[in-house]
């Protein structure tokens, strides 16, 4: 048989097809110190979360518990519980596969910050000659880190399970980058460009003297190199520290005007410490309370600035005003229902539990569901009204503490200003999701390299 020249040279072509394909898709990578081999990619996101940057410049961020659309896998897992601005945002960046699966490389700053982003909290953590690895449960997924000796670092996100016709909640949900990454670091914003960063859990039983020191920031171990790697500017925040006092006389205290309270200290079953608050100081925490950042969902927190602010919150006596507000939440479940429903709010939820859900949680005192508090904040913004929630700021907590009776509580009556309720709500809500937050070790990023992979 005598074949043409075209029927000649096709199968040629195939065969230099298949072996340029081969040496690009199968040529030798980059070898790692334990024989795993990493070369590059296709192209994938470059994700860069930081102070600086936010999430790739978008600071304002709509999330969800579980990805809206088909259950994604890899780096894509993560994209697809943050939506809106922040996916038009996105660089794009090189790849790089590991054995045959894709991931993104990611710094460290990334890492933490997508931590604090997703409320994330400790779980699971185990170090042994082979590697480390652990688990991080948040309110958008799992995360899992693996570090096998002399390999890469791998992060993953499984997500949860998808929606189901039980979820009564709002598809999606707003945070604030920068807020976010402030309350994992222990910094309150207090106004004026001033911000004050707080120490970490007392080191023993105590006795001890919280002190400002201003602009003291720069020389603290803490949370300082975390909030600098972030792109924070460790040199305009000052601090409150606590100082060892072996004892403190009562003409001391008389001088200062020194509260006694109790926090808790380092160790699993550590005797509560004694602390001992100056006048000074404790106006700068009333500031502090009043400045908490609003937000919709509980904080991955600094735990020596839990302790503190909620141990100077619960004495001041405020449970009547506790009773007030979650009686406002109740009431106002039941007269704004439309504008829960047209947030997203099941309408058979808003009508049988949510009220009942909202008083429960809000007087509780602690918690650990993020379900809940995106309940208690969406029925205390209904209340609100035209009142904007978001400044940030209230003067709620300053105001109990310069009362000369701060266990007094005034009854309201038409004449009020309806300002002076919102502030008792604004006030005693965000103190609510501080006291529902968890403890995210703000020290965690030493136990991963300076880049790790997201996959």
């Amino acid at each position: 048989m005598v074949h043409s020249g075209q029927e000649l040279l096709l199968p040629i072509l195939l065969s230099c097809l298949t072996a340029i394909v081969y040496i690009e898709v199968f040529k030798p990578g980059k070898a790692t110190a334990s024989g795993m081999e990493t070369r590059n990619g296709p192209q994938g996101p470059n994700i860069t979360v930081n102070l600086r940057d936010r999430f790739c410049g978008t600071n304002n961020l709509q999330l969800s518990r579980v990805p809206l659309s088909q259950q994604p896998k890899g780096w894509s897992a993560l994209l697809g519980v943050i939506h809106g601005e922040a996916h038009r945002a996105l660089p794009v960046g090189t790849s790089v596969l590991v054995g045959s699966k894709q991931y993104i490389p990611i710094s460290r700053a990334t890492f933490m910050s997508l931590f604090a982003i997703t409320n994330a909290r400790p779980i699971y953590s185990y170090a042994s000659a082979s590697g480390y690895r652990s688990s991080y449960p948040s309110y958008c997924g799992i995360w899992n880190i693996s570090w096998p000796i002399g390999g890469p670092c791998i992060v993953t996100l499984d997500p949860h399970d998808s929606h189901t016709e039980a979820d009564v909640y709002p598809p999606t949900f707003k945070v604030e980058v920068d807020k976010c990454i402030e309350m994992m670091a222990g910094i309150i914003s207090l106004g004026g460009g001033k911000k004050v960063a707080f120490p970490g859990r007392a080191k023993g039983p105590g006795p001890w003297i919280l002190k400002e020191k201003k602009l003291g920031f720069p020389g603290a171990h803490g949370a300082r190199h975390l909030y600098n790697m972030m792109g924070g500017k460790v040199y305009d925040v000052d601090l409150l520290e606590l100082r060892p006092a072996t004892s403190v006389s009562k003409e001391e205290k008389e001088k200062e005007g020194m509260v006694e309270f109790e926090i808790p200290s380092v160790g699993k079953d550590a005797l509560p410490a004694k602390l001992f608050i100056p006048l000074k100081e404790r106006e700068l925490l009333a500031k502090a309370l009043d400045n908490l950042p609003w937000n919709h969902l509980s904080w991955s927190s600094h735990r020596g600035m839990k302790d503190i602010l909620l141990a100077f919150g619960r004495s001041l006596c405020v449970e009547k005003d506790r009773g007030l507000a979650s009686t406002i939440l109740k009431t106002v479940v039941k007269s704004r229902k439309q504008k829960l429903v047209d947030q997203g709010w099941d309408a058979s939820f808003v009508e049988i539990q949510m009220a009942d859900i909202a008083v429960s949680s809000f007087l509780a005192g602690s918690g650990n569901s993020g379900d809940m508090v995106r309940v208690v904040v969406a029925v205390a913004e209904a209340a609100c009204g035209a009142l904007n929630p978001y400044a940030h700021e209230t003067t709620y907590w300053k105001n109990i503490l310069a009362s000369d009776d701060i266990t007094h509580m005034h009854t309201p009556t038409e004449e009020d200003d309806p300002r002076d309720e919102t502030n008792m709500l604004v006030g005693l809500t965000k103190y609510f999701i501080l006291e529902w937050s968890t403890e995210l070790d703000y020290q965690l990023y030493h136990d991963v390299p300076m880049q790790l992979l997201l996959g």
